[in-house]
Formats: C-alpha cells, structure tokens, sequence
C-alpha cells in the first residue's frame, strides 16, 4: 500500500512536473516573441532617430544659412543708407584655385569707405578650418582686386575657441557671443 501511494504521489509530481514544463516552454515561446517584438520597436526608433536627426540637421543648416543672409543685408541696408559706403557681396568663381583645391566660387562680403576696404566673414558658425578659408579669401581678394585689405572681420553666434585664438593670430576682429558663453568647443 505505501509503495503504491509513493508511487502515486511521484506520478502526481512528474505528471506536475511535465505540466510546468509546458508552461515554461510556453513562457519562453512567448519571451522569444517579445524579443522580436522589441528588435522591430528598436529598429524603428533607431530609424525615426536617424531621420529626425537628419531633418534637424538640415532646418538648423538652413536656419544658418537664413540667418547669414538676413544679416548680411540688414548690415548692407543699415551701412549704405546710414553712411557713405559701398557694401559688395563678391562672388567671383576661383579659377586658379587659389582657395579651395578646385574651381569654386569664393564668396566674400565687402565694405569700402573712403580707401579703406574691410572684408567681413558672416557665418552661422566658425571652425578653425573657417578662419584658414577665410585668410586664403583675404589673400584672393588682394590678389584679383590689387588691393590691400585695411580690416578682417569675423562675425559669427558660434565660434570655437581655436578659431578665435586663430583668427586673433590672422589680425581678425571676431564679433560673437560674450566670452563667459561657450555654444562650441
């Protein structure tokens, strides 16, 4: 009687024992389905990551390149209606490639007042690579117009600090936020 009692119990247990195990099975069918599941969530954020960050990229740049020209003829406005000067956007392709190393127009915003010519650099955001670009405009302006060049001026809401340290080496003024703020570095 005992033996076939222990007998029955152990049954009970492996009969139990099989039933967990098809619930377990189960649990990690269903684990492997979420895990699916959350791959496809996180590639598709990962995608939505990828195409917002672009589409900011791109509104900032354009934001940027707004801001430059609104600048740029609020200062030609203001100048020439306020004082007798001439402000100039110089755009001029670079055949000889003495900028870049290709053919590229250089652009350059001018002001000329009585013998004295001032080149500005108005720009969304200045590097130290800018401010060279910037000195090899210098030296192409002087070059094509026979001029010397009285005042450099860097004006820029975002300029990292080599550029600055960089562009006071060059001789440049560089207008920009107060120094106690630093947006790029």
């Amino acid at each position: 009687d005992d033996i076939d009692k222990q007998n029955a119990i152990n049954e009970k247990m492996l009969d139990d024992i099989d039933k967990q195990n098809v619930i377990n099975e189960k649990m990690l069918d269903d684990i492997d389905k979420q895990n699916v599941i959350n791959e496809k969530m996180l590639a598709n954020i990962e995608d939505l990551n990828t195409k917002y960050t672009v589409n900011i990229g791109a509104i900032g740049q354009r934001w940027g390149m707004a801001s430059e020209a609104s600048f740029r003829n609020a200062l030609k406005a203001i100048l020439e209606k306020s004082f007798p000067v001439k402000v100039i956007n110089y755009n001029k392709m670079d055949t000889e490639c003495l900028v870049y190393e290709k053919p590229t127009p250089v652009e350059i915003d001018v002001i000329i007042y009585n013998g004295i010519t001032i080149l500005c650099e108005i720009k969304a955001s200045v590097s130290r690579g800018d401010v060279y670009d910037f000195v090899k405009k210098i030296h192409y302006y002087e070059k094509k117009e026979n001029v010397e060049v009285t005042r450099k001026i860097i004006i820029s809401p975002m300029i990292d600090s080599d550029a600055i340290q960089e562009a006071e080496y060059y001789g440049m003024e560089v207008y920009s936020t107060p120094k106690e703020i630093k947006l790029m570095d």
